[in-house]
């Protein structure tokens, strides 16, 4: 399947998602969480079905799941921003303040 397919396809379902979580804005934080590992779970199907990719996360056992902890990532695509949010509980994220200006994304 070609790179254009998938990013339609993707990028559809992101777009989807974003408008039915809207409301979440304003919201309990526990929707827009929610809302967050449905694009993760979304990216990882995308990835894997339309990209024939595997996804494998090494380590995963050896974090300790009542204790806070950081992680660094490389930011080669878009897709650990939205699967990081399926594998952790309510990530939170550090970001450029220039980020937070990008319609829709940044909100």
């Amino acid at each position: 399947m070609s790179k254009k397919i998938f990013s339609i396809i993707f990028y559809s379902g992101v777009i989807l998602v974003l408008i039915i979580f809207l409301p979440s804005l304003v919201m309990p934080k526990s929707i827009s969480i929610f809302g967050g590992k449905i694009l993760g779970y979304w990216s990882k199907f995308c990835v894997t079905f339309f990209l024939s990719a595997n996804v494998r996360v090494i380590g995963k056992e050896n974090i300790l799941s009542n204790e806070k902890f950081f992680i660094a990532c490389t930011h080669q695509s878009a897709f650990e921003t939205f699967y990081l949010q399926a594998i952790f509980k309510g990530p939170k994220f550090i970001l450029k303040k220039e980020l937070i200006k990008i319609p829709i994304f940044g909100w």
